[in-house]
């Protein structure tokens, strides 16, 4: 059974504090992400720092929407958590497993955390960060740091898991309902050209992308339909 690393207990034990703090009557996921940027390193840590997702900017967040001692004067001892807020916890684990690691780190927690629709998400989307965005870029430095581990690679891309893959499916399949929605396509392109995409999963992907291509006339992704067939 996989434990929560030293780093990430220390989020959870920050995120409580964080509730306490506010004067909140329960630990919601707006306090495991203001922990999250309280770390000061970490994988976790520098994603939310890439897109400026400071803890002055999460406080601010938090404040806007509740203020400072507005939720209750009757702080209990020990603070419960919300169900969202436990959903994580309980998710962090299970990313981490996705990810073939032996430990549950603050980066699994943030993943879990990017994963569901809650005051956190709400909050970076106010901030107008993309939480999916997000999530690529933790992805992005997982596989990173997994290919310096490992033997050198003739690519000069970042392998792909398959939670990768999956969420490629996903943006894909956004792109494709809401084709208007240029943001999504535009993160669509940036994440194809960043990863090695597994042999297996290049004929249905490619076939996506030519639909995608027809739709949107870009050169950009037509581009890179050529580079995955070449490969």
């Amino acid at each position: 059974m996989l434990e929560f690393n030293d780093q990430a207990e220390a989020v959870m034990k920050k995120a409580k504090q964080a509730a306490a703090d506010f004067r909140h009557p329960a630990v919601h996921t707006i306090h495991i992400l203001l922990a999250l940027t309280e770390n000061s390193a970490g994988i976790a840590f520098t994603a939310l720092k890439n897109f400026d997702l400071t803890t002055e900017a999460i406080v601010g967040e938090i404040e806007e929407l509740s203020g400072i001692g507005l939720v209750s004067q009757n702080i209990p001892g020990d603070l419960p958590w919300t169900i969202s807020a436990q959903e994580i916890t309980q998710s962090a684990p299970q990313k981490a497993q996705e990810l073939k690691h032996i430990y549950i780190g603050p980066e699994h927690l943030l993943l879990a955390l990017l994963d569901t629709e809650s005051t956190a998400t709400n909050a970076m989307i106010n901030l107008g960060v993309s939480p999916r965005r997000v999530m690529v870029e933790v992805l992005g430095f997982i596989g990173f740091e997994e290919s310096s581990e490992s033997k050198p690679r003739k690519s000069n891309k970042e392998p792909a898991h398959e939670f990768l893959i999956e969420e490629i499916e996903n943006i894909a399949q956004e792109v494709i309902k809401h084709y208007t929605y240029i943001f999504e396509f535009e993160l669509f392109c940036e994440l194809l050209g960043r990863i090695e995409i597994p042999r297996h999963c290049l004929p249905g992907l490619i076939s996506r992308l030519k639909g995608l291509s027809n739709r949107f006339h870009n050169r950009k992704l037509q581009k890179l339909i050529s580079s995955f067939l070449e490969e």
